[in-house]
């Protein structure tokens, strides 16, 4: 629980219990990764419903019948103030953007995680399915990036597709099958919304985000809540 509030797996996942007896059997388990997004989509595709307008998010409610391959290497992006972290099936990479205003940089010193600038986690040890009980070291606590540059590099194309899409207000999700249309940009440089770009002076966004708290409130809450303002 010490990851709470965070982009570490103790902080982003958790369990999702469903009833619906008339159309899942009971017990049935699931264990691929699915989002809250994906909500809306899954009781609108059992209510028979398909909506007249683009939502973000997809039905799990064939998958969980035939239980497709594909879904279990689908990718999730999670963003908090300005860290940004994606998971495709086993692996996640989690990048932390400013470490003295970053929640997951804190927690992670905490319990003993990984909380480098850039990070690359294997979430199933050496299985191949993701680890849900950890008795021993944590996957989190490994940091992978300088191991497995290839990964490294498909998780931050898929990240800039991510980041690409939704700053031209497109619902369509980014996955690993979407490598060579992430592409279009050098694999160095980052893919930008052009109505708000990320200050190129980290000093001086600092100062401005300490200003900022000086006048509307000291607090640690209100210093969190202001760093997160950018998005």
């Amino acid at each position: 629980m010490n990851s709470k509030s965070s982009l570490y797996e103790g902080g982003v996942r958790i369990p999702q219990f469903v009833h619906y007896p008339n159309k899942i059997s009971a017990g049935m388990k699931f264990d691929s990764p699915i989002s809250v997004i994906d909500t809306s989509a899954t009781v609108l595709d059992y209510a028979g419903i398909t909506p007249s307008y683009d939502i973000d998010g997809q039905s799990w409610k064939e998958v969980i019948v035939d239980g497709s391959e594909p879904w279990k290497n689908r990718c999730l992006f999670f963003e908090m103030s300005y860290d940004r972290a994606v998971r495709c099936g086993c692996y996640k990479y989690l990048e932390i953007y400013n470490s003295r205003y970053s929640n997951t940089f804190r927690k992670g010193g905490v319990s003993g995680l990984s909380h480098d600038g850039q990070n690359l986690f294997n979430l199933c040890g050496n299985s191949d399915s993701y680890v849900t009980e950890i008795k021993g070291d944590n996957m989190e606590a490994r940091n992978l990036f300088d191991e497995s540059p290839i990964i490294v590099s498909q998780l931050e194309t898929i990240q800039r597709c991510h980041l690409k899409r939704i700053s031209n207000g497109e619902f369509s999700s980014c996955q690993l099958d979407d490598q060579n249309d992430a592409n279009d940009e050098s694999p160095t440089t980052e893919v930008k919304d052009d109505s708000q770009e990320e200050p190129e002076d980290p000093e001086e966004s600092e100062a401005l985000l300490d200003l900022l708290v000086y006048l509307f409130g000291k607090n640690s809450g209100s210093r969190r809540h202001l760093s997160g303002s950018q998005e």
